[in-house]
């Protein structure tokens, strides 16, 4: 079917808007993914013990980091949810193509990824409220335990940027897995090695772990975004012709 751009735009943001509703489980998902890393992380993550002249001293560290490695694991797998026959169907509700489906999918991704990322580091800071009123200020090293505006506004934009990363990379996954079941084993093999030659995987991974600018860190996740998505829907369009 030939789809004029306006046509092709404005079917895509149809979609895009039926997607909250369509995809409201992986919404709902979210949420419980969320609670339940909060919950869990209220016994905090690590805990030792000194002591000496008849005082015994026990300090317990909180985290939030459980919070953001679930919801950036609820990216990836929200990405390749979204390749799935099933969820490809849902678009065809209306007068559509492949490619107003992928760009719906992508545009409710990053949304999606956009909210969960404010929404993790904000977990972040209700836990530090839930344990100052349930362990009790005198308990607590106040000095480290609520962050300045600009350490959480940093904490936001970078958790947000790693979440739609995620986001991108599930979404181009599924996407490989649609065109030929083979990668659903040849892309474990694949990162395992990358992972396992020295300064290869660990040269990547360090490329957004490790940049100390905001604003390269931010150049680097929407440049890899950018290709990762683009990638989907060229693979995507060599999918529909195939079939």
């Amino acid at each position: 079917m030939s789809l004029t751009e306006t046509n092709l735009l404005e079917v895509a943001k149809k979609q895009y808007f039926s997607k909250f509703g369509s995809y409201s489980n992986l919404l709902w998902a979210l949420m419980v993914v969320q609670v339940l890393a909060v919950l869990s992380s209220l016994g905090g993550n690590g805990m030792s013990s000194t002591g000496g002249q008849g005082i015994n001293l026990q300090i317990t560290r909180y985290s939030s980091s459980l919070i953001v490695m679930c919801t950036m694991f609820w990216a990836i797998i929200s990405g390749i949810i979204c390749t799935t026959t099933a969820y490809k169907n849902l678009d065809f509700t209306y007068v559509s193509s492949r490619l107003s489906s992928d760009i719906s999918s992508i545009g409710f991704l990053l949304t999606a990824g956009f909210a969960a990322g404010v929404m993790s580091s904000l977990s972040g800071v209700l836990l530090r409220v839930i344990i100052f009123f349930t362990v009790g200020s005198q308990s607590i090293a106040l000095g480290y335990f609520f962050p300045p505006p600009q350490d959480l506004l940093t904490g936001i934009l970078s958790t947000t940027l790693y979440v739609i990363l995620m986001s991108a990379i599930g979404y181009f996954v599924g996407t490989l897995t649609q065109v030929s079941r083979g990668f659903v084993i040849l892309l474990p093999l694949v990162f395992i090695i990358a992972v396992r030659l020295p300064g290869v995987g660990a040269e990547i991974i360090n490329t957004f772990v490790k940049e100390s600018s905001l604003l390269w860190f931010a150049v680097k996740v929407i440049a890899a975004t950018a290709m990762l998505c683009c990638g989907a829907m060229l693979l995507s369009n060599r999918l529909e012709v195939r079939r």
